[in-house]
């Protein structure tokens, strides 16, 4: 009993725990635009001015430095313990070889913003930006070529999924596809079916055919490409044919990230997260405690979080960064000193899904109370510290009132676990994540 206690302490420590950081002054409202992790405690952040930052505690202190470069870096990767490249405006290449310490800026073939970079075999770099711009490496960011493009639009993300196959995407619904490792491409759109969707459910949009597709993710054959306006298609044999998911025009989604086959998690504009556990076919908002902020966020890196599950973090407006570590069920600032926290008091009046289960610890039932704002259709879920998926207490309708559900653990092993209650009706939807411990 007393190492489970120990255990439990040590991970509600984990997820809980305040982060403090020190640094000068002027980056102290950058934009970030970019996030990659290493590993949980090791990850690096770009952003506006030459800006370059990287943790090696999980986010707990940073250690920031200017690069040399004056405009917007739009990436960072990681290519190995030493090395990282950072990309921007202006074509911009910095490279590090010292864990970011210094930085020595590389020529490339264009002037043009370079948006986003993806790392393939043997050092194997692929960078794409505007107006069609791809250019590639094959040492590791030392020197550059220019690829064809068949399009001039502009291209915002590049995945691969393997040393060879590997996708693009960008404005005007633009996907672009190779098959020999980023040095030929040829092109699709998806501009027909997003036009579709806008006219069916959009009035005030549907002339408009410049929604952006920004991110794309791809985990064995599962992929889902997010956009402009809550823009999201799946795809489920590598990219050959892609779907459009119904959904209702939303906030802008930035950046897509898969944890499994079945699990991914998407941030966009107004402090968006959102999360699917079916491969994209159906997508829920992520409870947000803090939900005044209005930050945009433009990236998200996940990685295992050394205890069976994973740690996502978040960067975005204003230096804002945001972390979860339960696989993206719960999450909350990474707070800093001089962090620009809105105004509470302008907050207007939400409704609210309250919760809380007895006993708790438990074993091996609870019984879970919560309370619904409005009538709506309800579920009431139960997730492991993986984000899977291991009991349905309730799925239907309710009266706006007070329920109570009894959860039974008894065929499940011990530790924590997270109960989600989710109201929708119509346009308003709710949702409230909870932690429990089963003690057995």
């Amino acid at each position: 009993m007393k190492t489970l206690e120990t255990s439990l302490y040590l991970l509600i420590s984990l997820v809980l725990f305040t982060f403090s950081t020190t640094y000068s002054q002027p980056f102290m409202s950058q934009n970030l635009w970019c996030v990659k992790t290493v590993d949980m405690n090791n990850i690096q952040t770009v952003g506006d001015e030459g800006y370059f930052a990287s943790s090696s505690d999980a986010g707990k202190d940073w250690s920031y430095v200017q690069t040399g470069a004056n405009n917007m870096l739009c990436c960072v990767l990681p290519i190995d313990e030493l090395t990282t490249v950072a990309c921007g405006s202006g074509g911009i290449q910095f490279k590090s070889i010292d864990g970011g310490q210094s930085w020595a800026s590389t020529q490339t073939p264009t002037t043009n913003d370079l948006m986003d970079c993806a790392l393939i075999q043997n050092y194997t770099i692929v960078c794409v930006g505007m107006m069609g711009t791809i250019i590639r490496s094959t040492d590791a960011g030392d020197t550059w070529v220019s690829v064809d493009c068949p399009t001039m639009a502009d291209l915002l993300a590049v995945k691969f999924i393997d040393d060879n196959m590997g996708f693009a995407v960008g404005t005007n619904g633009t996907i672009l596809s190779t098959f020999d490792g980023g040095n030929t491409w040829s092109q699709g759109s998806l501009l027909a079916k997003m036009q579709k969707k806008y006219k069916a459910n959009s009035p005030k949009t549907g002339t408009n055919t410049n929604y952006a597709l920004r991110s794309i993710t791809f985990f064995g054959p599962n992929g889902i490409i997010v956009g402009d306006n809550m823009t999201i298609f799946n795809s489920f044999d590598m990219g050959n044919t892609w779907t459009l998911t119904d959904s209702t025009c939303g906030p802008n989604l930035n950046k897509i990230r898969s944890i499994d086959p079945n699990n991914a998690i998407a941030v966009g504009d107004n402090t968006c997260i959102i999360r699917t556990e079916d491969g994209g076919q159906t997508w829920a908002p992520v409870q947000f405690p803090t939900q005044y902020s209005d930050a945009n966020l433009r990236c998200l890196a996940i990685t295992p979080n050394g205890a069976g599950g994973f740690y996502c973090i978040a960067v975005g407006d204003n230096n804002t960064k945001v972390y979860s570590n339960n696989s993206g069920l719960l999450w909350d600032y990474i707070y800093e000193t001089g962090f620009i926290e809105h105004n509470k008091t302008n907050l207007t009046a939400k409704k609210e899904i309250t919760a809380k289960n007895f006993p708790n610890p438990f074993n091996p039932t609870t019984v879970i109370s919560y309370s619904v704002p409005f009538d709506a259709n309800v579920s009431v879920k139960i997730y492991d510290i993986l984000g899977r998926n291991v009991a349905t207490l309730f799925d239907g309708f309710e009266k706006a009132g007070t329920y109570s559900k009894q959860f039974n653990a008894s065929n499940l092993a011990s530790g924590v676990y997270f109960y989600r209650i989710t109201a929708a009706s119509g346009a308003s939807k709710f949702e409230k994540v909870m932690k429990m411990l089963l003690n057995k």
